[in-house]
């Protein structure tokens, strides 16, 4: 039993280094736990949503993202490690809450051994890690958005933040067609102000531009904070 304990804690180990990404390496948690239970292993999100695993096809959700919603309701109402339960239409499993308020699911035909249960709780607690970070990971992103929308807004003069203000108010959900002219022509500013603004936007790396001749321009939103500083721009200054 300490053995496979052993063996257990080594691959997880091994999966630090060589794991390229966060979903990479919450894959290899689950093929770890998969292997040391003998048991389809899958980590849910809070919502449902499949992180990482293998889950019975009878199981799944319609779009295959999501495990099954009555399922998830059963498995979501316990707080603490449930270990060989038998729910309707499941059979054998156990599950084992994490802190984040994701979930592992473990399906087996067999009941569960302390040593199954051992491992599959080592490897619930390295899912934790790797929520964490990816947590953290989140928060150091927006906090560069939030930062290259706000310079770039703040490095457009008076008239290019009319023009560019014009601009997402003529598009939807982040992307759409502007035609440069038309969007001078309504504010009295020549088009060169319109074209120079969407080109600091781009260079800042917020936006991607693709020029469609007479049809205008096609413009999508790639730093999902710029829309959110614009209207908090729109709000200081009333507009």
């Amino acid at each position: 039993m300490k053995e496979e304990f052993v063996s257990t804690m080594r691959n997880l180990n091994g999966l630090i280094g060589s794991s390229k990404s966060n979903c990479e390496l919450l894959n290899g948690i689950a093929n770890v736990a998969q292997k040391s239970t003998n048991a389809n292993t899958v980590f849910l999100k809070g919502n449902g949503r499949i992180l990482a695993g293998n889950v019975p096809e009878n199981l799944m959700a319609d779009n295959n993202e999501f495990i099954d919603k009555k399922l998830f309701s059963q498995f979501n109402k316990f707080k603490e490690p449930q270990i060989n339960i038998n729910l309707q239409g499941v059979g054998n499993s156990s599950v084992i809450p994490i802190p984040n308020g994701d979930l592992m699911l473990l399906f087996k035909d067999e009941n569960f051994s302390d040593q199954d249960i051992s491992s599959a709780e080592l490897c619930a607690n390295n899912a934790a890690w790797v929520a964490q970070w990816e947590q953290k990971e989140n928060k150091a992103n927006e906090a560069r958005e939030t930062k290259a929308a706000h310079d770039v807004l703040n490095s457009l003069s008076f008239t290019e933040i009319d023009v560019i203000v014009e601009v997402f108010d003529s598009i939807k959900n982040g992307e759409g067609f502007v035609v440069a002219s038309k969007i001078a022509d309504k504010n009295g500013y020549a088009r060169s102000v319109t074209v120079n603004a969407l080109r600091k936007l781009e260079s800042a790396g917020v936006v991607q531009t693709r020029s469609l001749g007479v049809k205008g321009t096609y413009i999508k939103v790639i730093n999902n904070k710029l829309c959110d500083e614009i209207n908090k721009f729109k709000k200081r200054n009333r507009i």
